[in-house]
């Protein structure tokens, strides 16, 4: 991976040192695997002169470090937010890899039981950036790429889909009881 991408530890967490305003962050609770879940948002001190190093923006992936190593999703907003330690913001090389390509490869590897290869720890296992960084990756065509992300998109729409079926389909269910049994 080292050769298609850059990556970068967050800001460690540290009352004693952080000085500055509070800004939102993200940590491993808000990475799940293929999306951020924003439902908590933690804040931090940083100075100004450490915001662009510790920003996330559009298209970053972020995989976490320690946990579940490994899970992975890509920041899709046009803000930009702030990370911890706890995560590795990963950016690209122009044309060499698309962020969706990579975050189903770590989601391979940890099926395949292959992350853990790479992971270092007696009882938590951390992903560190050297071992992150020497993971062996394959490497499509960009326009192979291209297409495994538009068929990873299509599926991803049929999903939502089926999870509003479902949740209408309950919620009809909910009231039709309620009117014969309520």
């Amino acid at each position: 991976l080292g050769e298609v991408c850059e990556s970068e530890l967050g800001k460690t967490l540290d009352s004693k040192r952080n000085t500055g305003e509070l800004y939102p962050y993200l940590c491993t609770i808000n990475i799940q695997w293929g999306y951020c879940d924003l439902s908590v948002i933690k804040e931090l001190r940083m100075e100004k002169n450490e915001l662009e190093r510790y920003s996330v923006r559009k298209g970053d992936l972020l995989i976490c470090e320690g946990g579940d190593t490994g899970r992975s999703a890509i920041w899709n907003k046009e803000e930009s937010i702030y990370y911890q330690n706890s995560l590795h913001r990963v950016r690209f090389k122009k044309g060499m890899m698309l962020p969706i390509f990579c975050q189903y490869l770590m989601w391979t590897l940890k099926n395949m039981g292959e992350i853990e290869k790479y992971s270092k720890g007696q009882t938590i296992q951390h992903l560190v950036k050297s071992a992150l960084l020497s993971i062996k990756a394959i490497l499509p065509p960009l326009p192979l790429q291209h297409q495994f992300a538009t068929k990873i998109e299509a599926i991803e729409k049929q999903k939502e889909l089926i999870k509003q079926s479902i949740s209408e389909t309950e919620t009809l269910f909910n009231e039709r009881m309620q009117e014969h049994f309520g």
